[in-house]
């Protein structure tokens, strides 16, 4: 199985219930490993998503993509403008694997990181990753590099 962002939370979910299915795991950017400073997100995604939810100003759309994306991308600033105008916003905090049920997965799994991902931060993810997954196979850090 391959995920990127929030479906990584999927597959590690998927692993503590019911692993003996999945031959092997890879993970980009994934939730549920660690979370980015809370302070951050709100000012630089949560907030700029809020104004532009009340506003329909582009401006806060460019803000939220400048700060997640690492290229400009003009598809995501005309797809989530239109989203963003239907979006609940929800302020939980993403749940971070427990060390102990992280340890019991045993599927091998190939993780790769952003350094610049201010959601999941690259370096502290790859470090805990090696603390809690005996099944760790391969970590890659992308420099320059933000949540996408």
């Amino acid at each position: 199985m391959a995920s990127f962002s929030f479906g990584g939370l999927i597959i590690l979910k998927t692993l503590e219930y019911r692993e003996e299915r999945i031959k092997e795991v890879f993970l980009s950017a994934p939730a549920h490993i660690v979370n980015g400073n809370p302070l951050k997100l709100l000012f630089k995604v949560f907030i700029p998503t809020k104004r532009f939810i009340k506003t329909h100003k582009r401006k806060y759309v460019e803000t939220f993509l400048s700060t997640l994306f690492t290229e400009r991308d003009e598809f995501a600033v005309e797809y989530l403008s239109r989203v963003f105008r239907c979006f609940n916003m929800d302020f939980t905090p993403v749940p971070v694997i427990n060390k102990n049920k992280a340890q019991l997965i045993k599927t091998p799994n190939t993780l790769i990181a952003a350094k610049d991902d201010i959601m999941f931060p690259g370096v502290k993810m790859i470090k805990r990753a090696h603390k809690i997954f005996p099944s760790t196979k391969t970590t890659v850090l992308l420099e320059n590099s933000k949540h996408v």
